[in-house]
């Protein structure tokens, strides 16, 4: 009953803050806090902000650890929880039913994410979910922005470099780019400098079909640039016989570790710093109580998890 009053004489679209509260507590980082409510960091930011206004206080406060709580935080941080729990209860969800999930459930991702995770997903679904049709759709231009809001595409995985703010979204994993060339390229016992990288020939892989990556502008920034001889749409058409003896390729580490299989090519890790390749499940938020939405989120990160743990 306290919790209830406590909702209505401020107001139920407190909740939202409350969460982000606890989610800012837990990772001391706003972007962090963010990837897990599976919102956008100005909507948490957003958020923040109301709460400074309402306990007139800052709350958290950046420092060389992260985004750490204020005393007055600190203070009220074990209520926030209980209202949260209280909150919890109330909503009453019973536990999630797989088995008795049917019809399709679609996925849109590109090929060597499919490739990672299929196999271990085939399995969890057949074992848990044995009614539901799990299909996969290549990646389009608009990351299935029409489709998602439709319900025509479940589930979007991805790196959200050109998403739609307003999706849903969770982190699923990190990985680092990595430079793919034939045994027999000049550059194939490293290390590789700048100089170097830029003066190779370059295969870009470009799912959605643009002319440069977020590599080009990065190298754009300091004054350089990469020269491009080859494109392609998916990273299954990457072989040896393609890079050849001249031609290099950076990819994800993942996908990099899989061309070893091919015995003629080398890894080498890129001449300069570049940022992790981070990748989300991203849904719409019409269906963010979607039952079928939330256990395969699950599905997906237990997948990921065991994958990892395996390696």
């Amino acid at each position: 009953m306290a919790v209830l009053q406590y909702m209505t004489k401020w107001n139920f679209g407190a909740l939202s803050q409350l969460q982000a509260f606890a989610a800012i507590y837990d990772e001391n980082s706003v972007v962090r806090a963010a990837q897990t409510l599976g919102v956008s960091q100005s909507g948490v930011s957003k958020q923040l902000a109301r709460l400074r206004d309402h306990f007139d206080d800052d709350l958290f406060v950046k420092t060389a650890d992260g985004m750490l709580p204020t005393p007055r935080a600190i203070s009220i941080e074990a209520r926030i929880r209980h209202i949260l729990e209280e909150i919890d209860a109330l909503d009453g969800h019973s536990r999630l039913q797989p088995d008795a999930f049917s019809g399709t459930f679609r996925i849109m991702a590109t090929d060597e994410i499919l490739k990672r995770l299929m196999p271990a997903l085939d399995q969890r679904l057949s074992a848990d979910a044995p009614d539901l049709r799990l299909t996969t759709v290549p990646l389009s231009n608009d990351y299935g922005a029409r489709d998602l809001e439709t319900g025509q595409i479940n589930m979007v995985i991805a790196v959200n470099w050109h998403a739609r703010e307003h999706f849903r979204q969770r982190l699923l994993f990190r990985d680092q780019f990595k430079c793919v060339m034939h045994r027999e390229h000049p550059q194939a016992d490293g290390p590789l400098t700048a100089e170097s990288y830029c003066e190779t020939d370059h295969v870009l892989v470009a799912p959605l079909g643009h002319d440069s990556s977020m590599i080009d502008r990065m190298l754009g920034e300091r004054g350089l640039n990469r020269r491009i001889t080859r494109s392609v749409g998916s990273f299954s058409l990457l072989t040896s016989e393609l890079l050849r003896s001249d031609r290099m390729v950076t990819v994800p580490s993942a996908v990099a570790q899989g061309l070893l299989d091919d015995g003629n090519l080398r890894v080498l890790d890129p001449p300069f710093m570049l940022p992790s390749i981070d990748y989300f499940a991203l849904w719409h938020p019409r269906f963010q109580r979607d039952e079928r939405v939330t256990w395969m989120l699950d599905a997906v990160l237990e997948c990921l998890r065991t994958q990892s743990l395996s390696r």
